[in-house]
């Protein structure tokens, strides 16, 4: 999987929602791990792709910021062809340069998915949805007043409608 974008909240929600869906069915996270490789090389990588499941049938590994290292990003041919049946690849990138061949490598992938930034029409039906799964409720119009004042970024709306909701 691809993920990929300018809204790192949407991002985030989906990547922990899987994350979450595997931990529940694999029973654990042992067999989960979380690879940012702006701190790692790209041989700390492919090891840890040659890693075989510990008493489970899968591995779920997410790799975070691989298009920042160039000579991990290089090898990104190299590296979807090391993937087991057995391991599930997510490749989170927060941007992306279209144009480079590691990103039309990638988006060519099944499961690859952008993750753009919210319309304030589509912010305010998002106001209002995460008002009601949180349990309270909210007025387009007061969600988008919210929007006026707080602007567009969905991790301080996020925070803003937990606060009003708890109110």
């Amino acid at each position: 999987m691809f993920f990929y974008g300018e809204n790192s909240y949407a991002m985030r929600q989906e990547v922990d929602r899987i994350k979450g869906h595997y931990i529940q069915k694999s029973e654990g996270d042992l067999n989960l791990e979380v690879i940012d490789m702006a701190d790692h090389k790209a041989g700390y990588l492919l090891d840890a792709l040659a890693v075989q499941p510990l008493l489970a049938s899968s591995r779920f590994i997410i790799v975070k910021n691989l298009g920042a290292n160039k000579p991990a990003a290089e090898k990104i041919e190299e590296v979807l062809g090391l993937v087991p049946a057995s391991t599930v690849l997510l490749i989170e990138e927060p941007t992306v340069d279209k144009r480079s061949s590691y990103y039309k490598k990638l988006s060519a992938q099944k499961g690859a998915k952008e993750f753009k930034k919210l319309s304030d029409p589509q912010l305010r039906d998002w106001l209002v949805a995460e008002a009601k799964k949180l349990g309270g409720s909210m007025a387009p119009g007061l969600a988008s007043q919210l929007i006026r004042m707080v602007g567009s970024d969905q991790w301080q709306l996020a925070q803003e409608i937990r606060k009003l909701v708890a109110y």
